[in-house]
């Protein structure tokens, strides 16, 4: 049993070592913001169904961007959701520069997303002269230069996606379900950033380079608008570039039974687009075994009233416990850092209490991370938004369409 206490400590080592490296890339100079001579034909596209926390919010920061020429076109699910009143209030209250057009989605395609059938309705409307493509999520808060510097990789010719990803805050601190998904995430940014991921919430393209690739017609049979972008870098030869500055800040809450759906959500994505989901897998099954065998040596050495055993047992948790919180440190700090980077407050230091909680929390995370693996592994339907897909390998089927109707997602700080 000796031999596993070595392998949990030397495991969270690893995990270490990964964010550490996370670390160095995420605080490398960053590519400069596109130019202010070629500011110009851009369009930023967003898909909403159902009033995102922070909607009003992100629409205020895209309408006060520090770009010369731009559109932004949001795609509502229909005129009967809550969005689409607020959206248009906004409009008036705003959009002094009338850059906002709000636009009904296109009827549903049975076989992608809802998401990905209102970006294409966006898309295939854009003028020939377009050059620049960004596009955002409801719930990613923008900051003045968000478009400046989403678009400015792709000026260098190797570069064809420029994509940031996702941190999760939560002003709650004692939300179990948003402390739970934070602890995830944390580690999940990790291989995504370092295998070079697009990440739908922040995504931007060259308008010719999406027509040339037929980008759209794979967007027709599929559920994520981000899950296709490796075979698009693929056939334009280029580079999906990671930004620094990108990495977004959601501070949304959720329940621990909306964070567990979500984390097998977040993993049927993978299982569905990414070659490496096998790998993924089998690391959360030698987490989830590990944490089973420190969790059976601890009750044997207290039924056994062996003292010392006990003793290297509470040491090994503690010494893995303290080094995976320290992962989450350093991936924090290049959040951090990212923030700091662009004029923005950084994230509040961690306090003694916090650590103890994430410390506590860690091995809850890795039997969650293993049941989300399972599950996705296992999933032929999954529930998105009020709607349900059936999936048959890459392939998806909308079951049923259904207008978004929760009226209280305008009055919640919880994320849909």
């Amino acid at each position: 049993m000796s031999f596993f206490l070595w392998v949990i400590l030397f495991g969270a080592l690893v995990n270490v070592a990964f964010a550490a490296r996370f670390y160095y890339v995420m605080r490398k100079a960053d590519k400069p913001a596109l130019p202010l001579d070629q500011q110009d034909d851009a369009v930023v596209v967003m898909a909403v169904r159902g009033c995102d926390p922070t909607l009003k919010k992100t629409i205020t920061g895209l309408l006060n961007q520090n770009f010369r020429n731009y559109r932004i076109v949001v795609v509502v699910d229909s005129q009967s959701d809550p969005a689409w009143e607020v959206l248009q209030r906004i409009k008036v209250e705003s959009d002094r520069e009338n850059r906002l057009s709000i636009k009904e989605m296109d009827p549903p395609r049975p076989n992608c997303s809802l998401k990905c059938n209102a970006i294409i309705s966006a898309v295939e409307t854009l003028p020939v002269e377009t050059q620049w493509l960004a596009f955002v999520d409801a719930d990613v808060e923008v900051y003045p230069n968000w478009l400046a510097d989403i678009l400015g990789p792709l000026t260098h010719p190797e570069v064809c996606v420029c994509t940031g990803n996702q941190w999760f805050e939560p002003e709650n601190r004692q939300s179990e379900g948003a402390l739970l998904r934070s602890i995830w995430n944390a580690g999940a940014i990790v291989p995504s950033v370092l295998l070079e991921h697009a990440w739908a919430g922040s995504m931007a393209v060259r308008y010719d380079d999406l027509i040339v690739s037929r980008l759209i017609d794979d967007w027709k049979t599929a559920i994520v608008d981000d899950g296709p972008m490796a075979n698009f870098s693929k056939l334009m030869n280029g580079q999906i570039y990671v930004s620094p500055k990108l990495l977004m800040v959601n501070r949304e809450d959720c329940s621990t039974k909306f964070a567990t759906s979500w984390i097998t959500r977040m993993l049927t994505w993978p299982r569905l687009y990414e070659p490496t989901f096998p790998l993924t897998f089998l690391h959360a099954g030698i987490s989830a075994f590990f944490v089973f065998c420190l969790v059976s040596a601890t009750i044997l050495a207290v039924l056994s009233l062996d003292i010392i055993w006990l003793f290297f047992c509470l040491l090994t948790w503690a010494l893995a416990s303290a080094m995976l919180v320290g992962g989450y440190w350093l991936v924090r700090e290049a959040v951090s850092h990212s923030l700091k980077s662009r004029g923005l407050p950084e994230l509040k230091p961690l306090e003694r209490p916090d650590l103890v909680t994430l410390g506590l929390r860690m091995w809850l995370v890795q039997l969650l991370y293993f049941y989300g693996c399972f599950k996705a592994s296992q999933a032929t339907s999954i529930k998105w938004r009020g709607v349900e897909y059936v999936l048959k390998g890459k392939a998806v089927e909308l079951v049923e369409y259904r207008p978004y109707q929760n009226d209280e997602s305008t009055k919640t700080p919880m994320s849909l």
